[in-house]
């Protein structure tokens, strides 16, 4: 099994909850026999939410970055680059005027 599948899974069983894991374990003791199929399926499960958790988190961050960012007036790269285009295009005006 890939790590990254095992990494994902294990998040999802962190973040999913108690509750909500018992609730999938619960549904499994329930099947006469654990086929290789349901397993699989609960594992996928997990690697879902493993990945949806995943997600969510680094959309929390990265808005939480951006927050700290904007509050120490720092400038992102990207409105640099702007501002570069920007002049340049001023620039380049600027000089067909003169002319």
């Amino acid at each position: 099994m890939e790590a990254k599948k095992i990494a994902l899974a294990g998040l999802g069983l962190a973040l999913v909850g108690k509750r909500k894991i018992s609730e999938m374990l619960k549904g499994l003791d329930e099947l006469p026999e654990n086929s290789e199929k349901e397993l699989n399926e609960f594992f996928e499960k997990l690697v879902e939410e493993g990945e949806k958790a995943q997600n969510e988190m680094n959309e929390n961050v990265k808005k939480l970055v951006d927050e700290y960012l904007d509050k120490l007036q720092i400038v992102k790269k990207e409105e640099v680059q702007k501002l570069e285009e920007r002049i340049n295009r001023l620039e380049k005006l600027h000089e067909q005027n003169k002319q």
